[in-house]
């Protein structure tokens, strides 16, 4: 847990790194609380599209 401003919502306080290596590039943020939550929202919903299956294929193709 990190402390300063929010990436997403400008948010001053505690703060959370959020990764998606999924992402090309790999997307990187420090987000507060409420916008953590949306991002593993949105990611939850990512994964079971089929570009989001995709992009687990090629990330487990990469790690073997």
């Amino acid at each position: 847990m990190n402390a300063g401003k929010c990436d997403s919502c400008k948010y001053t306080g505690p703060l959370y790194e959020f990764k998606n290596d999924l992402a090309e590039p790999e997307i990187r943020f420090n987000l507060c609380p409420e916008c953590i939550r949306k991002a593993f929202t949105c990611m939850a919903i990512f994964i079971r599209t089929p570009p989001g299956k995709e992009a687990m294929a090629r990330k487990a193709a990469r790690q073997n």
